[in-house]
Protein backbone atom coordinates (compact mmCIF):
# COMPACT_ATOMS: atom_id res chain seq x y z
CA UNK A 1 0.00 0.00 0.00
CA UNK A 2 1.12 3.31 -1.07
CA UNK A 3 0.76 5.76 1.89
CA UNK A 4 1.36 9.94 1.77
CA UNK A 5 4.46 11.08 3.35
CA UNK A 6 4.48 13.78 5.87
CA UNK A 7 6.06 16.10 3.03
CA UNK A 8 3.49 15.30 0.33
CA UNK A 9 0.55 16.65 2.44
CA UNK A 10 0.50 20.59 2.22
CA UNK A 11 -2.64 20.63 4.79
CA UNK A 12 -4.56 18.57 7.15
CA UNK A 13 -7.23 19.80 9.70
CA UNK A 14 -9.70 18.24 11.33
CA UNK A 15 -13.54 19.05 12.49
CA UNK A 16 -15.99 17.54 14.61
CA UNK A 17 -19.24 17.14 12.23
CA UNK A 18 -22.78 18.05 13.54
CA UNK A 19 -23.96 14.46 12.53
CA UNK A 20 -21.54 12.88 15.22
CA UNK A 21 -18.47 12.33 12.43
CA UNK A 22 -15.04 13.47 12.32
CA UNK A 23 -14.19 15.21 8.88
CA UNK A 24 -10.64 15.32 7.80
CA UNK A 25 -9.78 18.21 5.18
CA UNK A 26 -6.75 16.74 3.58
CA UNK A 27 -4.36 18.68 0.70
CA UNK A 28 -2.38 16.72 -0.63
CA UNK A 29 0.83 18.33 -3.14
CA UNK A 30 -0.70 18.85 -6.76
CA UNK A 31 0.57 15.32 -8.55
CA UNK A 32 -0.65 14.44 -11.91
CA UNK A 33 -0.31 10.55 -11.83
CA UNK A 34 -1.68 10.23 -8.29
CA UNK A 35 -4.50 11.46 -6.07
CA UNK A 36 -5.53 10.35 -2.45
CA UNK A 37 -8.08 7.18 -2.25
CA UNK A 38 -9.35 7.46 1.30
CA UNK A 39 -7.63 6.16 4.56
CA UNK A 40 -6.81 2.93 6.04
CA UNK A 41 -7.62 2.72 9.71
CA UNK A 42 -5.90 0.74 12.06
CA UNK A 43 -7.42 0.29 15.93
CA UNK A 44 -4.91 0.30 18.74
CA UNK A 45 -5.58 -0.51 22.15
CA UNK A 46 -5.55 3.78 22.89
CA UNK A 47 -5.73 5.10 19.55
CA UNK A 48 -7.46 4.73 15.76
CA UNK A 49 -4.65 4.99 13.18
CA UNK A 50 -5.49 6.61 10.13
CA UNK A 51 -3.23 6.16 6.70
CA UNK A 52 -3.66 8.64 3.43
CA UNK A 53 -3.42 6.06 0.99
CA UNK A 54 -2.03 7.67 -2.39
CA UNK A 55 -3.01 5.57 -5.60
CA UNK A 56 -2.33 5.92 -9.33
CA UNK A 57 -4.89 7.70 -11.31
CA UNK A 58 -5.56 4.31 -13.32
CA UNK A 59 -5.68 2.47 -10.16
CA UNK A 60 -8.32 1.15 -7.66
CA UNK A 61 -7.18 1.37 -4.00
CA UNK A 62 -8.25 -0.42 -0.84
CA UNK A 63 -9.36 1.79 1.65
CA UNK A 64 -11.75 1.61 4.61
CA UNK A 65 -13.22 5.30 3.93
CA UNK A 66 -13.02 6.90 0.94
CA UNK A 67 -12.00 10.60 0.48
CA UNK A 68 -14.51 13.17 -1.83
CA UNK A 69 -13.15 15.96 -3.75
CA UNK A 70 -14.79 17.72 -6.78
CA UNK A 71 -13.74 17.27 -9.87
CA UNK A 72 -11.42 20.00 -11.30
CA UNK A 73 -11.67 21.86 -7.67
CA UNK A 74 -8.55 22.98 -5.83
CA UNK A 75 -10.35 22.69 -2.85
CA UNK A 76 -9.10 19.82 -0.11
CA UNK A 77 -10.04 16.29 -0.15
CA UNK A 78 -12.76 15.42 2.67
CA UNK A 79 -12.98 11.88 4.16
CA UNK A 80 -15.43 11.52 7.32
CA UNK A 81 -15.43 8.51 9.50
CA UNK A 82 -17.46 8.14 12.63
CA UNK A 83 -16.42 9.81 16.25
CA UNK A 84 -14.42 8.20 18.41
CA UNK A 85 -13.28 8.00 22.29
CA UNK A 86 -10.05 7.58 21.02
CA UNK A 87 -6.99 9.00 20.29
CA UNK A 88 -6.54 9.88 16.33
CA UNK A 89 -3.10 9.87 15.04
CA UNK A 90 -1.82 9.88 11.34
CA UNK A 91 0.64 7.53 10.11
CA UNK A 92 2.51 9.02 7.23
CA UNK A 93 4.36 6.64 4.82
CA UNK A 94 7.71 8.37 6.11
CA UNK A 95 6.89 6.73 9.92
CA UNK A 96 6.31 10.06 10.77
CA UNK A 97 3.51 10.16 13.48
CA UNK A 98 1.01 13.38 14.22
CA UNK A 99 -1.73 13.14 16.79
CA UNK A 100 -4.51 14.93 15.65
CA UNK A 101 -7.95 14.65 18.23
CA UNK A 102 -8.38 15.21 20.49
Amino acid sequence: MNTYTSENVDSFELAEANDGKLVFSVMPLMETAYYLAGAKLSQTDDAVEVRLVRCGLNETCEVDVLATVAQGSNEPYKIEMPMTDKSIVVVYGDDVRRAVYP
